[in-house]
């Protein structure tokens, strides 16, 4: 608000009376500045993360039979035996040998029709792939035929040990000590063949071996001492 004073001025005889506003003695209110701006420090953008490398098309993304790391579908030796898939006889099973007995063009470690005793049956039908029977005779009927069973009767006591080979007697009982288990010793009959009457097979590389301690079972169910020299 403004204050007004009294001014006297005498002039030529008149009295002047005028009023003179006085400055007030009240700051006027000034206006608050306006709020500084908040300046944010600019920073740099983070730098972006790198490319993923797009996958090796040959390593991890199918199967890799020989584990080199390298997929079957770019390798050229999947089995990794050294020779390569175009040249293997078998490509899918190490054979670095390329054994090939009856030399069909397949490998043996690989051939479903390998017949490598050359009895007339495929190794994977044979129970005794490596020894000739084409008769298949199993007298304990376990998995191996009689021409290669090291225990013929299924006792668990090895032929060569056996005093019945051909007769179960896992006591190995033989009263009179003549080295012929009882189990077998009452079932005697006349003959002397070692190959046991013709029909059983001749042990390999020693066709007397079990004539010397017992008695051949015969498919008749008789028994055929043996008389070896």
């Amino acid at each position: 608000m403004e204050r007004f004073g009294i001014v006297v001025i005498v002039s030529l005889g008149w009295l002047v009376v005028a009023c003179q506003p006085q400055a007030s003695h009240r700051a006027e209110a000034r206006p608050d500045p306006p709020p500084t701006a908040q300046v944010e420090e600019l920073k740099p953008p983070a730098p972006k993360p790198p490319e993923p490398e797009p996958p090796d098309p040959c390593r991890g993304q199918g199967p890799d039979r020989d584990g080199d790391g390298l997929d079957d579908a770019c390798d050229d030796d999947i089995d990794g035996d050294g020779v390569a898939n175009a040249s293997d006889n078998c490509p899918g099973e190490p054979n670095a040998d390329q054994t090939d007995v009856n030399t069909n063009g397949v490998g043996d470690v690989c051939d479903q029709e390998l017949d490598w005793d050359l009895d007339g049956l495929a190794d994977r039908k044979d129970n005794c792939p490596k020894v000739p029977n084409p008769d298949q005779s199993n007298r304990d009927r376990d998995k191996l035929g009689d021409a290669c069973d090291d225990d013929l009767d299924g006792d668990r006591v090895h032929n060569d040990d056996d005093n019945c080979a051909l007769w179960r007697n896992r006591d190995q009982e033989d009263r009179n000590a003549n080295l012929i288990g009882d189990a077998c010793e009452d079932k005697p009959c006349v003959g002397n063949d070692c190959g046991g009457c013709g029909e059983l097979p001749v042990i390999p590389d020693n066709p007397c071996e079990l004539c010397e301690r017992g008695m051949w079972l015969c498919q008749s169910r008789e028994t055929v001492r043996c008389d070896c020299p």
